[in-house]
């Protein structure tokens, strides 16, 4: 299936979904600070799945729907992905954490919605 705003609504639904996981995961094993969340490899490995996927997702969008989203197209979620994907053992956990806070921040979800939203109202007209 080619890029399509029909197609990014259903890649941002399943981002969303993603960025819900992470926010669970923090608040499932009370990591409320970057040491706790280094303390605890089942809150790091749901939360670098999560990323993961975001990265494998955000691939599937459309140009203007990725530079939509800014914690996709800042540059920083590939560098993350690939600290994860490529040096897992060796994380850098502050960085693992700050970039996870990022993701789940409160005008981050704004975005993915408004987004979708967008996607929504002018589908038919490119497709």
């Amino acid at each position: 299936m080619g890029k399509t705003l029909g197609r990014d609504i259903q890649v941002l639904l399943k981002i969303l979904t993603y960025m819900d996981k992470m926010k669970d995961a923090l608040k499932r094993y009370q990591c409320k600070t970057s040491s706790e969340f280094a303390g605890n490899e089942d809150c790091m490995d749901i939360c670098s799945f999560c990323i993961l996927q975001i990265d494998s997702l955000s691939r599937q969008l459309t140009t203007d729907s990725y530079q939509a989203i800014n914690f996709i197209s800042t540059g920083n979620l590939v560098p993350v992905r690939n600290m994860i994907a490529h040096d897992y053992i060796k994380l850098n956990r502050q960085v693992l954490y700050s970039f996870v806070q990022d993701c789940i921040q409160h005008r981050n979800f704004d975005q993915v919605k408004n987004r979708i939203k967008y996607c929504q109202e002018h589908k038919n007209a490119s497709e």
